[in-house]
Formats: structure tokens, C-alpha cells, sequence
């Protein structure tokens, strides 16, 4: 059995059994996987974050449509040159050494399981349209959440192949009520909604400056095909391809779906919205609009806890096997899964949404 040499130091690493059949991600899912932890609960609010730039806050979409994108071009060449389990840790540590590696893996681990608990709120908050009385039955909200926490936890550890398809299934379901906005809803703009173009009076470089906040938020993820690499089916080429091909996916849907929800909603009324695009489609095609995009949204919520629970249990396994992190980490299940990585990583995830307020809640 082959020994391939590691990335930084020359040393071999023990090839297991589970590690050679463990199933692979296909051009799809690896898409799939970065558009769906891109687009997230932060896009459906900045319409109306964005409002009071008008029209000309388009530009700051731009501006950081093309950062994102070339963003996406520094990770998909350093996928092509080198795919590495980990991402963003194993391109840190083969550059910087393993104190910079181990910095990397460590925030990057701690920051994705610290905000899986938002994630199931924005998933129950949502579902809570569709059962009113969700949000008054004593610790409902809670044990949702925490059920489709655990419920997704289940799925990764049934396989990657699992985790990719429900991600594939879930983001091309999420994203057909957005692309009908984006496209369909050019043909409801009314002008006036755009007017004044810029009435915040900034220069371009101020709009782009006082938007980037808004809007950098969005394209968190464009890193998430490079993470998984020992799952994915002819790594050089499956990575560079997804990525590019999500981030230019999702940028198109922010700009045009950014332009139809001002286009439609008034911008008064559009500053003070809690859903814009709930508020568009409402405008466009009446209440069943509203809740396919409420639906939407669910979906969107969890698949983004999907795409996510994905990457954080591979970053802590690509450092437990460099000797970073505790070795339980590293250890595989039969299925070729991290599960007791899984598994750690969601009693702390659980346990910071789990306050003792928010429990009583």
C-alpha cells in the first residue's frame, strides 16, 4: 500500500483501509457545496440593509462580486497545484508552518460550530411560518433547533456521499424560487422604486467603502469545495471548477436578486422589512409567492447546516493527522466519517445554543 508524502515535511502518512474506500464528491456536489454555504440568512436581509444606498448600492455587489471572485481563483490554484484535506488550514501550514496551521484549523473550527446554532434558529424561525404555534409551545423552539442540528450530524455520519446529495438536493431546491426573482422578477421593476439612484450622495469609492460591510458577509464559503479534497473525485480539477463556478453563481443571484427586490418594494418600506424578498414575492405573485420563499429559506437554513457540519468536522481530522489536534479527531468510522469528530463538535455547538436562558425559553 502507497504512502503519500506529506505536504510540508516529506513525511509518509499511514494510508488506512477506510481512507482508500471512502466514497468521493462529484463536480455537483462540491457546487453545490459552496453555493450553499454561501448563500446563507445574510443575503435575504441586505436589500434592506442596502435600502438606504438605493439603487447605486448595486455597485458595492459588484466590487465585491469580482473580490470574491478573484478570491476564488487564489483557491482554486492552489487546489489545482496541491488539494489538501483542510482547506484553508493546509494551505496556512504548508506556507507558514504548523503554528500558523494549527492557528488556522482552530479558529476556523471554533467559528463554524460556534454559529451552527444561528443557523437552526434562522431554520426555525422560518418553519415557524408554516406552524404558527411552534413559537409558543415551552422549549419548542429549542428542541427544534436541536433536532435539526442532530438530524444533519446523522446524515454526514452516514457518509459523504450522503452529506453531498442532501446538500445537491437541498441547494437546487432552495435556489429555484431565487433564480424565478432574480430572472422572472426583472419584468415587475417599477422605475420610480429606483429613483434616486444614489441618495446617499456618496462618491463610488464611498458607496463600494460603505457597502463592502454589507455585503463581504455574503460570500463567506468560497473555500468550502477546497476543504473536503480527500473526498472529491479528481480533486485538481472537480475544486478549481466548483469554486469558480459557485461564486459566479451566487454573485449573479445577489446582484440581480438585489436589483428586482428594489426594483418592487418601495424603498421606505423596504428599510424597515424583516423579509424582503418574502415582501417582493408578495408583490409579484400575491401570498403563495411569500411562502415559497419562506419554504426557501428553510431549505436554504438547512442546507447551509449541512454544508457546514461537512467542513467542520474535516478541518480538526486533516489536523488531528499532522498531529495538531487530539487524535480522536482523525479517527474514521466504518463509512470512512469522522464521527467522533462530528460528534464532539456538536455537544459544543449544543451547548452554546443551549444557554440556561435559552433553554428556559
Amino acid at each position: 500500500m502507497t504512502k503519500p508524502l506529506d505536504a510540508t515535511s516529506g513525511r509518509s502518512q499511514q494510508t488506512t483501509p477506510e481512507m482508500a474506500t471512502r466514497p468521493s464528491l462529484g463536480i455537483w456536489a462540491c457546487s453545490a457545496l459552496v453555493v450553499g454555504n454561501i448563500i446563507g440568512s445574510g443575503f435575504y436581509l441586505s436589500p434592506a440593509a442596502l435600502a438606504p444606498y438605493g439603487a447605486a448600492a448595486l455597485v458595492g455587489w459588484v466590487g465585491m462580486a469580482v473580490a470574491a471572485m478573484c478570491l476564488g481563483l487564489v483557491f482554486a490554484r492552489l487546489a489545482g497545484v496541491r488539494p489538501a484535506t483542510g482547506g484553508p488550514y493546509a494551505y496556512s501550514r504548508m506556507a507558514f508552518g504548523a503554528f500558523a496551521g494549527f492557528l488556522v484549523a482552530w479558529a476556523y473550527w471554533i467559528s463554524i460550530w460556534a454559529s451552527l446554532p444561528a443557523i437552526a434558529m434562522a431554520f426555525t424561525g422560518y418553519l415557524g411560518v408554516f406552524f404558527p404555534n411552534l413559537q409558543h409551545m415551552p422549549g419548542g423552539f429549542t428542541a427544534v433547533s436541536l433536532a435539526a442540528m442532530w438530524l444533519v450530524a446523522a446524515i454526514n455520519m452516514f457518509g459523504v456521499r450522503s452529506a453531498g446529495r442532501f446538500q445537491i438536493v437541498t441547494v437546487g431546491l432552495k435556489l429555484l424560487p431565487f433564480i424565478a426573482i432574480a430572472l422572472l422578477g426583472l419584468f415587475w421593476i417599477e422605475p420610480q422604486n429606483l429613483i434616486p439612484i444614489n441618495p446617499s450622495g456618496l462618491s463610488m469609492l464611498g458607496l463600494i467603502s460603505a457597502t463592502a460591510p454589507l455585503t463581504m458577509f455574503a460570500f463567506l464559503g468560497i473555500e468550502s469545495a477546497t476543504v473536503p479534497a480527500g473526498d472529491v473525485d479528481d480533486p485538481k480539477r472537480t475544486i478549481p471548477r466548483a469554486t469558480v463556478l459557485g461564486t459566479l453563481c451566487c454573485g449573479l443571484i445577489f446582484i440581480l436578486g438585489t436589483l428586482v427586490v428594489m426594483g418592487t418594494v418601495p424603498r421606505e418600506t423596504l428599510a424597515r422589512s424583516a423579509a424582503p424578498f418574502s415582501d417582493a414575492a408578495f408583490v409579484m405573485w400575491g401570498w403563495w409567492g411569500s411562502t415559497l420563499v419562506a419554504a426557501a429559506v428553510v431549505l436554504s437554513s438547512i442546507g447551509a447546516l449541512n454544508g457546514w457540519t461537512l467542513l467542520m468536522a474535516q478541518v480538526p481530522m486533516a489536523a488531528a493527522r499532522d498531529g495538531l489536534f487530539p487524535p480522536v479527531f482523525g479517527r474514521l468510522s466504518s463509512r470512512g466519517v469522522p464521527q467522533w469528530g462530528i460528534v464532539l463538535s456538536m455537544l459544543l455547538a449544543s451547548a452554546s445554543f443551549c444557554r440556561p436562558r435559552a433553554c428556559r425559553d
